[in-house]
């Protein structure tokens, strides 16, 4: 788990935020939803807090250079659906 934090910390360098997809994305389908799962327990456990814009249908991971494991109260349940589909747009993208 911590490897993979030191991972979003890397990526993030210099930046306050990261778009989710950007990190969870891989060339592997498989690994693109290892990914995705791993990337739940860093919000989870508090390593990174998650920006969702609906409107803009854009989702970002904010890093924390601390983990800080959010309250019960304050927590939230977000579903971000990752499927063959959205794999396939994302690798055309990165493809142009």
């Amino acid at each position: 788990m911590e490897k993979f934090w030191f991972e979003l910390l890397d990526k993030a360098k210099g930046k306050e935020k990261i778009s989710y997809w950007d990190f969870v994305f891989s060339d592997n389908y498989e690994d693109f939803v290892v990914r995705s799962y791993l990337t739940s327990f860093l919000v989870s456990y508090g390593y990174a807090e998650i920006l969702v814009k609906p409107m803009e249908d854009e989702i970002f991971l904010i890093p924390k250079l601390k983990p800080e494991k959010p309250t019960q109260t304050a927590s939230t349940s977000l579903t971000i659906p990752i499927n063959y589909a959205r794999w396939l747009k994302l690798k055309k993208e990165r493809k142009k």
